[in-house]
């Protein structure tokens, strides 16, 4: 896109996917560089508009029946352990789900049913 040394970092940082060691740096830099400022400016303006074009995951129709049959012949885990883990996986799936600029686990029906069924 241009000729700066930055700009996979530039880009890494817009995706929030750089390092915390390598923000301060990257920061200044955008101050100073107008191409980088660019790409930022047009990032910002081009991102909402692809992310909300990307279409969403589709499953097969046998879906939640397979998941419920598999997971009923997993071994228990204790609650406290299943608590932990759900709490966890929701955490980085919502994270997940706020890069790519949509709101909520709940617009997906299958985690509706592995809730139920842990």
């Amino acid at each position: 896109m241009n000729d700066c040394p930055f700009e996979l970092m530039t880009l890494a940082l817009l995706e929030q996917q750089l390092p915390e060691a390598q923000r301060a740096t990257l920061e200044a830099h955008r101050q100073r560089c107008p191409q980088c400022q660019r790409l930022s400016q047009e990032w910002e303006r081009f991102e909402p508009v692809w992310v909300s074009q990307l279409p969403s995951p589709r499953l097969m129709a046998s879906f939640n029946e397979r998941l419920a049959h598999r997971l009923s012949r997993e071994p228990r885990l204790l609650p406290e352990r299943v608590a932990e883990q759900r709490r966890r996986l929701e955490a980085e799936y919502q994270e997940g789900l706020s890069r790519l600029g949509r709101q909520s686990i709940a617009s997906y029906p299958w985690l509706t049913l592995a809730r139920a069924v842990g």
